[in-house]
């Protein structure tokens, strides 16, 4: 073979080896787009998963009308709502324990709410006459609405003392529902299992709270309060 012939037989195969890569090319550029591609549809969907984060429930202390030891009944209705929050895993929430900051007003609430950064505050009053009993509290919201308007919902239970402490948890769902419009029951906002807030002995605060559920029904009106 001549020297011109070899040159024409090496452009020959350098022509089909660039036509044969070529393709080969394209379909490697294709699937590094469709890894890419897909490796974001997952991230998307993880985060999809996740969910919002869970708002900021503050719960205020409860204003207490009772001629027995409104402290032993302020601490104790703020456990039982503590306890249930925590069970249904929707809010991350936030207790104060200043009996000086109970209030029934919303604008003192709503401040206090804005004050902690919460997104929501629970806050209300327990009275106490014979063997009845009212829990009438309030949810708001701690961001303005139309007109500087305050959004907030209003829940009453009545009723003998052993017929309002398990009102609780239909108290939780409402305040709940008010405050997550995407809420359906028995599912919780985000995965995972139940948090208590940080500094909670939740088994300690589960003990003082049975010790109250079943202390409740059985004092008189004129009884005074087991010690905490």
């Amino acid at each position: 073979m001549s020297w011109a012939e070899s040159k024409r037989e090496e452009g020959v195969q350098a022509f089909a080896r660039k036509t044969w890569l070529r393709p080969v090319w394209r379909s490697g550029t294709l699937l590094l787009c469709l890894a890419l591609l897909i490796s974001g549809n997952i991230a998307f969907a993880q985060d999809k998963e996740e969910g919002p984060s869970k708002p900021t429930l503050l719960l205020l202390p409860i204003v207490v009308h009772s001629s027995e030891n409104p402290g032993y009944l302020r601490e104790g209705l703020s456990d039982m709502l503590v306890t249930r929050f925590i069970q249904e895993d929707n809010f991350n929430v936030v207790r104060v324990d200043d009996a000086s900051l109970a209030t029934t007003h919303l604008d003192r609430a709503v401040e206090e709410g804005r004050e902690l950064k919460a997104n929501f505050v629970l806050f209300g009053s327990f009275t106490r006459f014979g063997e009845g009993a009212s829990l009438d509290m309030q949810a708001a919201s701690t961001a303005e609405g139309e007109q500087g308007a305050t959004l907030r919902e209003i829940f009453v239970h009545s009723g003998s003392i052993g017929e309002v402490i398990p009102d609780l948890k239909d108290l939780v769902g409402k305040v709940t529902r008010f405050a997550i419009p995407q809420y359906r029951p028995g599912s919780a906002v985000s995965q995972g299992g139940a948090a208590a807030e940080p500094g909670v002995n939740l088994l300690d605060l589960q003990r003082r709270v049975s010790a109250l559920e079943q202390a409740l029904p059985s004092v008189g009106p004129a009884g005074a309060a087991p010690a905490p």
